[in-house]
């Protein structure tokens, strides 16, 4: 009974989360937020198009109260998974104003996303090439650093550091760790000063 019981809810769950999936997204699908101070709520409504067994993502309107403030042209094929979330938001430059992510990768490295900052004089998101590159990213906000991840392994990867200077974020830190054929774990740091890379340790345990 308790087999059959759990069989029965594998099927409803399975049956639910393809209800919702990603590649199903209607389109005009829209997700509200809150911005900041001053801006309020705005709108992101998806616009897709379906050719063939591809959805693709053609852009993304962003609308205020009573207007279109921005359309943000897209040429993205099949999203990259069924079950997670395509649009992100989150304070990257820690100015108190939502950022938005868009979801580019998904797989056994994690998520890689897309970036565009809000500017509040514009009132409009602008692409980030730095931020781009995002993959795995946390947030430290005491530390006013955005971390991003690019693991190779249990063992081997990379971590990319970001911070805000002169009004511009951008990466500053990178550390990097891999297995050598002893098995120690060698780990290499560098930073980036005057726009160049210096490494400023090395350690092998």
């Amino acid at each position: 009974m308790k087999i059959l019981l759990t069989l029965l809810m594998s099927i409803l769950l399975i049956a639910v989360s393809t209800a919702f999936a990603l590649k199903d997204i209607p389109n005009g699908l829209t997700v509200t937020r809150f911005i900041g101070k001053g801006i309020g709520e705005l709108r992101f409504r998806i616009h897709t198009s379906k050719e063939g067994e591809i959805t693709g993502i053609d852009r993304i309107e962003i609308l205020g109260k009573t207007q279109t403030v921005q359309t943000i042209d897209l040429d993205y094929g099949d999203p990259p998974c069924d079950h997670c979330e395509l649009l992100e938001f989150a304070d990257l430059n820690f100015d108190g104003y939502l950022d938005l992510l868009v979801l580019t990768g998904f797989g056994t490295g994690g998520k890689s996303y897309d970036v565009w900052l809000f500017n509040k004089k514009t009132i409009a998101f602008q692409k980030s090439n730095d931020l781009s590159q995002l993959q795995n990213y946390s947030i430290n906000i005491q530390e006013k650093e955005i971390e991003s991840s690019s693991p190779r392994g249990a063992s081997e990867g990379s971590k990319y550091y970001y911070k805000v200077n002169n009004g511009k974020i951008g990466m500053y830190k990178e550390v990097s760790y891999e297995v050598t054929a002893d098995g120690k774990t060698r780990t290499i740091t560098k930073l980036k000063s005057k726009g160049q890379w210096q490494k400023v340790s090395e350690t092998l345990e």
